[in-house]
């Protein structure tokens, strides 16, 4: 995803300037400028102006300063993480975060993590403190940097991400499908491709549906399917469940095995086919792995890419205004019933979810496996439930 950069520009000089300033007045709640968002803090820190609505910032003494940085889910870029990577990089000379186990979660956050980190300010050494996370109206991210983080500065800097609280304002979104289990198990089925867009997998859709995300999935839905209405998202999903990349997958494996890949050991066969076909030598292996998954599974190796993506674009066209929430979830639901009976578990999805990413693809996806580690991690994630629950209309 795009980064903004101008957010990323104002962080950095915010955190650069805060090292310089001194201590003034003595306020104990830090509220952003619009309201949404406030923090307490102990008197010794002093206010400053962050010139972004939605943030707050504060220094200690000249010595440490904190930032909470909130990026509205209105469908545009966001400061993402991978921004907030680079800037410590670059100004403090940060190469390695320490993953801190059991972070203190902010009330009506989710998906919450936190890292420490040693750098340089100059010929300063500087000790941090990173946490991020989300909420249904904003992605939020919190930035300690100081000479030392102590067990003492660690403690307040922790009690103040803890004392975070949200005032949303009203807005025009659609009211929120009600969760159940058996939503939270149908949104495990592309949990990897929300937390990928910087989702919500605990939201149907992902995101509040507004004006802004409608108009933003119609985007994605035209783009990546040619969808345009309720008729052509119905035409997608009967060629997924009926021929989908599975078909194709199942005819190409075919030809490979009749061209002679049959006759080629397991051990040999990327290297035979990187020989003999256009394919570079990480392409190579891909087409084994796919020849590997046939041999053992079929089409149906595959397969999950298909059921996996069904369930998402049946959730995009929700928030689409395509399909109304009913519909939207009856149509989960019927798919949903196809997926559980076709794999044994979580894992064994996801394997044919992946294998048939890297059939569409031509690469490993190994970005997305990671992401289906990380989730598997988090407090409250889908994948958790039991795979053969009993899944109910409970809407």
């Amino acid at each position: 995803m795009k980064r903004n950069g101008k957010r990323f520009l104002r962080l950095a000089v915010f955190l650069a300037a805060a090292c310089l300033a001194g201590c003034g007045g003595r306020p104990e709640t830090f509220t952003s400028q619009d309201g949404t968002a406030g923090i307490t803090l102990t008197t010794e820190w002093e206010r400053q102006e962050t010139r972004t609505d939605g943030w707050i910032g504060a220094v200690k003494g000249g010595k440490a300063s904190a930032v909470v940085m909130q990026t509205v889910k209105d469908g545009s870029n966001r400061l993402d993480t991978e921004a907030v990577q680079e800037m410590l990089k670059t100004n403090y000379q940060v190469e390695n975060l320490e993953k801190v186990e059991n972070p203190v979660v902010p009330e009506g956050m989710t998906r919450v993590k936190a890292f420490r980190f040693h750098g340089c300010a100059g010929d300063t050494e500087v000790e941090g403190y990173w946490s991020y996370g989300q909420t249904v109206y904003a992605f939020y991210s919190f930035l300690y940097v100081g000479e030392k983080l102590d067990k003492n500065a660690l403690e307040e800097i922790q009690t103040a991400w803890g004392s975070f609280e949200e005032h949303a304002p009203e807005t025009g979104s659609l009211p929120t499908v009600e969760m159940t289990d058996t939503i939270r198990w149908m949104n495990g089925t592309h949990a990897v491709r929300a937390v990928l867009h910087g989702w919500d997998y605990n939201l149907f859709g992902g995101e509040p549906a507004n004006e802004d995300t409608k108009q933003a999935r119609r985007e994605i839905l035209q783009e990546e399917w040619n969808v345009t209405d309720k008729d052509s998202a119905e035409e997608i999903l009967r060629w997924l469940a009926e021929e989908g990349h599975h078909g194709a997958y199942e005819k190409e494996m075919e030809t490979l095995k009749n061209g002679g890949l049959s006759e080629i050991a397991e051990t040999e066969r990327a290297s035979y086919l990187y020989g003999k076909y256009d394919l570079t030598e990480s392409g190579a292996q891909v087409y084994a792995d796919l020849y590997a998954g046939y041999l053992q599974n079929g089409a149906d190796a595959v397969r999950a890419w298909d059921d996996g993506r069904a369930m998402a674009l049946v959730a995009d066209c929700y928030m689409a205004g395509y399909y109304t929430e009913t519909e939207a979830l009856d149509k989960s639901l019927e798919i949903a019933g196809r997926i559980q009976s076709a794999y044994g578990s979580w894992d064994a999805f996801m394997d044919s979810y992946l294998l048939g990413y890297a059939y569409h693809t031509g690469e490993e996806g190994t970005r997305e496996r990671e992401a289906y580690g990380e989730v598997k991690e988090e407090a409250g994630n889908p994948y958790v439930l039991d795979w053969g629950m009993t899944l109910e209309k409970g809407w």
